[in-house]
């Protein structure tokens, strides 16, 4: 039963908390992620919607990478589309695709590389910087600077991931119309520390707490006591919104950790056992002290004694989910 004297009001400490599959809507929605409908995201990979190779590569092969001498549309991971990111012609498509989305009623786009990004060998993107990093970081602000002109009061959503992981080095200022989304693996603290210089810069995360594509599918991954360290970081450091690269695949296992997730998006600083116990009570009743030892023994397991998530340690080597298992 709910009193009826209810009346509870919050303001989050994030405002944004969308992801990728909107099948999970039945649970993000009553617990309060509050996905964000002006954000056009492509789910972290936007050139190949923007120049789809399926439309250019016989027309023009030039949009796409060099490499060994030979333009190559479908060269790379997950059938290629990687661009020459220095071609002008390009660059125009990106910025049509932002004018798209920005007609269909979005106010945040996306700009993110083709997955398993691959760095054209070409002499002009070369020029730009020899740094496939720097390179794109470089092509990332020009577009930033012309979107500003094009589409005023829109913002433009750049991944540091893969090659654009590290901190640009030849500027330290972005127009003010960038937000940068930071995919975090693990030590969020560092990473906000080694882009300290963009402090003014709007912060999103791209996060990887839950998800089919760990070595722990179907079985638990992350502790509450994972969740509000990380949480708490991203509070500390003002991010805006975060994006989960997947969300409670086991319910029945992951359940306490993701309603702690949560409710941590309300206010990071609570106290996350208090939580889990909550979740306990409620669930399981009079079955509350066996299955308390349940989880709490099996979120013991998860973190190392130093504190670190098992999978981010084990993950490291190649992956064996035989191996994570066993060592959990």
């Amino acid at each position: 039963t709910v009193d009826d004297t209810l009346d509870v009001f919050c303001s989050p400490a994030f405002k944004y908390c969308n992801g990728r599959n909107y099948g999970d809507l039945e649970t993000t929605i009553a617990l309060n992620h509050n996905d964000n409908p002006l954000f056009r995201n492509y789910g972290g990979h936007s050139f190949n919607v923007a120049v789809p190779a399926s439309r250019y590569a016989k027309s023009n092969p030039e949009y796409f990478v060099l490499v060994n001498g030979k333009r190559q549309p479908k060269y790379g991971p997950a059938g290629g589309n990687h661009l020459c990111i220095s071609n002008p012609e390009v660059q125009e498509l990106m910025l049509e695709e932002i004018g798209r989305q920005v007609n269909a009623g979005f106010s945040m786009v996306q700009v993110a590389p083709t997955d398993g990004q691959v760095a054209c060998e070409c002499e002009e993107c070369k020029k730009i910087n020899e740094h496939p990093g720097e390179r794109q970081w470089i092509v990332f602000r020009k577009l930033a600077e012309e979107a500003k002109v094009r589409f005023p009061g829109v913002s433009l959503v750049f991944l540091s991931y893969g090659f654009t992981y590290k901190v640009p080095e030849t500027f330290d200022t972005l127009p003010d119309n960038c937000v940068i989304e930071y995919c975090v693996w693990k030590d969020f603290a560092k990473k906000f520390k080694d882009w300290e210089k963009f402090t003014d810069v709007r912060k999103m995360t791209y996060i990887y707490f839950f998800g089919t594509y760990h070595s722990s599918i179907y079985s638990p991954i992350r502790s509450p006591k994972y969740v509000a360290t990380n949480l708490r970081i991203m509070a500390d450091n003002k991010v805006e919104s975060i994006y989960k690269c997947g969300w409670c695949v086991s319910p029945g296992l992951e359940g306490p950790v993701c309603y702690v997730f949560s409710k941590l998006l309300e206010d990071p600083y609570q106290d996350y056992e208090k939580l889990a116990d909550n979740y306990y009570r409620y669930a399981f009743a009079d079955a509350y002290e066996p299955m308390k030892r349940f989880f709490d023994t099996m979120h013991q397991a998860l973190d190392t004694r130093t504190g670190e998530s098992v999978l981010d340690v084990i993950e490291d080597s190649p992956r064996n989910p035989e191996r994570l298992h066993s060592f959990i």
